[in-house]
């Protein structure tokens, strides 16, 4: 990939395509609708942006682009001051500020109910299964749980459930209540109050609906999360989502076989959550 800088002279919004003034001449770079969605409201004539592009060119209406991969700074030259839209390296402090927050930190992971092979309007998904590892501002493991929850909605679970979790019925009847979870959960929440890393926003969604489910209060507000897969996609500029066992063989550990343990997904998010920090203290790069 090479580093492009350079005014931007116009924008063909529809088209997703900038040119830019590099050196002596006028080349096309064309936008993903991703980044477009993302950084198209920063980009306006004049200003001064770099930015990772591919080698290969193609044509596209008419034009001959290079793509844009991720974008690296963007900036405004106004009376005697920059004004900075974008700089990645702003970006990742700020994320090595967030991961080192002198607390608690509880590392969740759930899983839940799947839907039928066939279509239902009706069928809700559900938390049952849950795994939990707290560990203090030191990294020191305090607490670790796991628990089978028995849905509420719809008690018995699906095939598809039972054949991609790999559990059964029995394992999920002999779960503790929705309501006794939720209760153990916000014993952890003012024992320790926590940050809570998940991998993913699926879980955060899934707390809510629980709480809405059994008609009792949120214990788990929005502002106590930390999204550690958004996180890895601003650091590394990644334009897509990535699993969870990817990203931890990313990190040089191996996986045997991948389970569909929440406890076990929980350690896993902990070990990434350790070893990014490290990456970002040391500003360090890791292709994922």
């Amino acid at each position: 990939m090479s580093i492009i800088t350079g005014p931007i002279k116009k924008i063909y919004t529809k088209k997703r395509i900038i040119s830019l003034q590099v050196q002596n001449k006028v080349m096309y770079f064309y936008l993903q609708r991703n980044l477009m969605k993302r950084f198209g409201r920063y980009l306006v004539k004049g200003r001064f942006i770099s930015f990772k592009t591919s080698e290969e060119s193609r044509i596209i209406n008419k034009y001959k682009v290079h793509q844009v991969e991720h974008f690296i700074k963007i900036i405004m030259q106004r009376h005697r001051k920059q004004v900075v839209y974008y700089d990645i390296s702003i970006v990742q402090e700020g994320i090595r500020n967030l991961l080192e927050k002198d607390s608690y930190r509880m590392f969740l992971d759930l899983e839940l109910s799947m839907h039928p092979y066939y279509k239902s309007r009706n069928f809700v998904q559900e938390i049952i299964q849950s795994g939990i590892v707290v560990e203090d501002s030191t990294g020191n493991i305090v607490e670790s749980t796991f628990d089978f929850v028995k849905p509420v909605k719809f008690p018995r679970i699906t095939n598809r459930t039972e054949k991609f979790l790999k559990i059964t019925q029995e394992q999920v009847d002999s779960g503790i209540e929705a309501k006794e979870y939720h209760a153990k959960l916000k014993y952890l929440m003012e024992k320790y109050d926590p940050v809570i890393i998940v991998w993913g926003k699926n879980d955060i969604i899934a707390l809510r609906d629980l709480a809405r489910i059994i008609n009792l209060e949120i214990i788990t507000p929005r502002e106590k999360f930390i999204n550690l897969l958004q996180l890895h996609k601003n650091y590394f500029n990644l334009k897509n989502d990535i699993g969870l066992f990817r990203c931890y063989e990313s990190y040089g550990f191996e996986i045997e076989e991948q389970s569909h343990n929440a406890l076990e997904d929980a350690k896993i998010t902990r070990l990434i959550y350790h070893q990014f920090i490290e990456v970002c203290n040391n500003r360090k790069y890791i292709s994922i």
